[in-house]
């Protein structure tokens, strides 16, 4: 991982043993300068793209210099600022994807309902015509 070595960043290439066998997973560590406006560092979105295209899992620990008084600093920075919208925004997908979830099981429970009601309904006729079709063999 020598490639995604740089002052401000340093990846390694392990495998992590779980209940269904060894992963291999890359682990980083990522400094953000605090007098730099982009963040991530273009090396991180390497890194990053590295594991998406070779389907490898990452775990990226980082001192991002993101400042917000939420947190605890004492002071905003743009950084912070742009991190807590992030945060907002990615809560507020899993909030719509969740009822997205809830919409859909509640519409297949009705239809699931539906189908056994229409099921007893056509067992109940099957009843009804069975004594009648009875009567009439016995009749002829």
């Amino acid at each position: 991982m020598l490639m995604f070595t740089t002052t401000d960043l340093v990846a390694i290439w392990s495998k992590v043993p779980t209940d269904k066998g060894e992963h291999e997973v890359i682990i980083a560590s990522a400094y953000l300068p605090g007098d730099e406006e982009t963040a991530p560092t273009r090396e991180l979105v390497a890194l990053v793209n590295y594991c998406k295209e070779n389907h490898l899992r990452w775990i990226i620990g980082c001192d991002a210099n993101a400042h917000h008084t939420i947190w605890g600093s004492t002071n905003i920075n743009a950084r912070g600022q742009q991190h807590q919208e992030q945060q907002h925004q990615g809560q507020q997908k899993q909030h719509q994807e969740l009822h997205q979830e809830q919409q859909h099981q509640e519409l297949h429970q009705g239809q699931q309902q539906q189908h056994q009601e229409l099921h007893q309904e056509l067992h109940q006729e099957q009843q009804h015509q069975e004594p009648a079709a009875a009567q009439c063999h016995r009749q002829f």
